[in-house]
């Protein structure tokens, strides 16, 4: 597996002392979360409130996901052609993956899915539907993913600010040393391959550390390995192309992510304003 692209800037507090193979507490929430979502102890309001609100807003996502893949089918068989046929999406997704499943895969690789990414497939399941060259879990998924995630901040490369703001003759000479970090990287350590936008842009799932649960891009022609904010365009041909250089590109979970690329297509079919 190949990767290379974009990302943003935070701490990443005692990592050094994490030991391998050990659960961090982002990653034990994760387990417990993903295990929760469904369970009738959140039905009868008996769960602690931090992990209520969170599977709340969660389970709301995936409802809303769900009735906005239902509204694209409906749309797609009553008025043809669909406008982004081309993807070769129809939104029917795949049966729900079941917890012994999840659990199996999660036990071969070494890992704990992120929450979101977790429920996401026990909902919809192990779906190709998704941005770009939407991967199978066990397709993204590798013998390094259960390794500690490289990074302890974004490597924004050329798109730093302060590359951006050399002349054309000291970006070349940086460019290289960009080149020479990016290359020292374990890009597939951590992560689950989620996404292949062509062009060597990657998008990864990340999978233990403080950035647990976030998608990040990987665009090696700019030695960029960070947060998925700046690369909108790629789900949405219709977002505004100017981009502000930021030491601090935004962050999205995978929910998050996800809807960033199904609601351009409901705009585009008419389903939903903004």
């Amino acid at each position: 597996m190949d990767f290379l692209t974009h990302e943003r800037n935070q701490n990443a507090q005692n990592r050094d002392a994490e030991p391998v193979g050990q659960l961090d507490p982002q990653s034990l929430v994760a387990q417990s979360v993903g295990v929760l979502v469904g369970s009738p102890l959140l039905i009868a309001g008996k769960l602690p409130w931090s992990f209520a609100g969170v599977i709340s807003r969660m389970k709301t996502a995936l409802d809303r996901i769900d009735a906005h893949f239902a509204a694209l089918r409906t749309w797609a068989k009553e008025r043809k052609p669909v406008p982004f046929i081309d993807e070769g999406h129809d939104f029917v997704v795949g049966p729900p993956m079941e917890e012994a499943e999840l659990q199996r895969i999660e036990q071969a690789y070494g890992v704990t899915l992120p929450p979101e990414y977790r429920s996401f497939l026990a909902r919809f399941g192990d779906t190709p539907i998704g941005p770009g060259l939407f991967r199978r879990v066990n397709e993204g998924l590798t013998a390094t993913s259960t390794n500690r995630f490289p990074l302890a901040e974004p490597l924004l490369g050329t798109l730093s600010p302060k590359h951006q703001q050399l002349s054309k003759e000291l970006q070349w000479k940086d460019y290289r040393r960009l080149l020479a970090q990016w290359e020292t990287i374990a890009k597939e350590d951590g992560v689950l391959a989620i996404s292949d936008y062509g062009c060597a842009i990657f998008g990864v799932l990340i999978l233990n550390g403080p950035y647990c649960g976030k998608v990040w891009i990987l665009h090696g022609d700019t030695a960029y390995y960070g947060p998925f904010g700046g690369s909108e365009p790629l789900h949405d041909e219709s977002w505004p192309p100017d981009w502000t250089p930021t030491e601090q590109p935004c962050d999205y979970t995978f929910l998050e992510w996800y809807e960033s690329w199904l609601n351009p297509r409901l705009k585009m079919a008419g389903l939903l304003s903004g």
